[in-house]
């Protein structure tokens, strides 16, 4: 063949590739953009009761949350295509400057490359996330995330977000609590479990973007008095925040955890990679998720003995403290109202924590509300759980009406802080 007619039927290929790959891209748009209302409506009818009961609340407009999906769904598929194409174009100019043998380097490159950037997409949709939170169970970045970008659409006047360890998480309910407030105020609970107060300048880069009016965090001892852990760098970790991190002297910081966050902040994929394993193959993920191990079980005033030796002031305490505050800086900077909740562990476990730090805990949160630091309110006397009112074998967790309960308690005490003109210096509920 000559290499005229070559060359033209090279380019009269590459010219049906793109031909197709617009095709592709237009064809999903024309479809959201002349049918995708009445898609959404379509399947809110059938299945918009059943998703704001599984999301306990948390979806409320069905239809605007289904619409919103397709649009996402579309919009990653638009970006498969074009890097798919932009893979073809790659590969035909450099199939002749590169030698066969070689030919995997540059396209392995690519691909590596296109993934990342698909998925640096994906993470800043819902449906990404929303598939793994059935999947996986207790997803805790899912679920993070699933409330994150949901929060977003929120159209509600007041934004708030709630956050916290696996108590917030398990002491709140967001859905439940916007459905008390709404339409004025809607909230997402951002809580991650095994945060202390470091943690929380990592999940503070998360809700700024939202532009919440209130910021509800759950404490308790263990905010301020366990052992500063690092199971949060992977998934939030940042180059600023690890500046800060060495600014407060904390000398217990692994060097490899600091470089797999910031390595994490780099790579989406490394990023995402334990929520997708969780969700695709059930496999153990979270840097937390008790596990129960062979061998004979303890009692769970063992286990309450056992924890409560690791509740104590000490060095890690001071930069605990340094951070909350900073952290505290910034909401109010940003015109955030902080409302700190005075919370509590399992009786069992409480009683065994020393009175000393018990005190210090108690005396340090009251105080935050009389310091320098504007839009500080501390909520002090909400229910108090029993005994009775944790799951079974659980020093940290209630059960599930008791939640409900506390939440409505919350809602209710929201209301008026909602209604404040916005200067809440110095104040607290006691």
């Amino acid at each position: 063949m000559e290499p005229s007619s070559s060359t033209s039927s090279s380019k009269k290929s590459l010219a049906g590739w793109l031909a197709l790959a617009m095709l592709l891209v237009v064809l999903p748009w024309g479809v959201y953009l002349t049918v995708g209302t009445s898609l959404s409506e379509f399947g809110a009818s059938r299945l918009g009761a059943k998703l704001e009961q599984s999301s306990n609340g948390l979806i409320a407009d069905a239809p605007a949350f289904l619409r919103n999906r397709i649009r996402e769904i579309v919009l990653l598929s638009t970006m498969l295509f074009g890097l798919i194409v932009g893979g073809a174009v790659l590969e035909r100019a450099v199939r002749h400057r590169v030698r066969t043998l070689f030919l995997w380097i540059p396209l392995s490159v690519y691909v590596f490359v296109a993934a990342n950037l698909l998925l640096l997409a994906a993470e800043d949709t819902a449906v990404f996330w929303v598939g793994m939170v059935p999947l996986g169970g207790g997803n805790k970045q899912a679920i993070f995330h699933t409330n994150r970008t949901v929060l977003r659409e929120s159209q509600a006047t007041n934004r708030g977000v709630v956050i916290g360890s696996s108590q917030g998480g398990t002491e709140i309910r967001a859905g439940e609590l916007s459905r008390d407030l709404r339409p004025e105020a809607e909230f997402g609970n951002l809580s991650y479990a095994g945060s202390g107060a470091f943690d929380f300048l990592l999940l503070q880069d998360q809700y700024l973007p939202l532009h919440p009016r209130l910021v509800v965090v759950y404490t308790s001892e263990m905010t301020f008095h366990n052992e500063l852990g690092e199971g949060r760098f992977l998934p939030f970790l940042n180059p600023q925040n690890a500046m800060v991190l060495s600014e407060m002297g904390w000398k217990g910081a692994k060097s490899g955890s600091v470089w797999t966050g910031l390595g994490a902040y780099l790579l989406p994929s490394f990023r995402v990679r334990r929520a997708v394993e969780l969700s695709v193959f059930g496999s153990e993920s979270g840097e937390f998720r008790a596990r129960i191990k062979s061998g004979p079980k303890k009692s769970i005033e063992e286990v309450a003995d056992e924890r409560s030796r690791g509740y104590q002031i000490d060095g890690d305490t001071e930069i605990l403290k340094r951070a909350f505050q900073r952290f505290l800086e910034i909401n109010a900077r940003e015109g955030i109202t902080t409302v700190l909740i005075l919370g509590q562990v399992n009786p069992l476990l409480e009683e065994r924590i020393s009175s000393e730090v018990k005190s210090d805990y108690r005396e340090f949160l009251l105080a935050q509300a009389n310091a320098k630091t504007p839009a500080v309110i501390v909520l002090s006397d909400l229910p108090r759980h029993e005994f009775a009112d944790y799951e079974p074998n659980d020093l940290m967790h209630i059960h599930s009406h008791v939640r409900s309960e506390f939440t409505s308690e919350l809602a209710a005490r929201i209301k008026p802080i909602l209604e404040l003109d916005g200067d809440t210096s110095e104040r607290q509920i006691p």
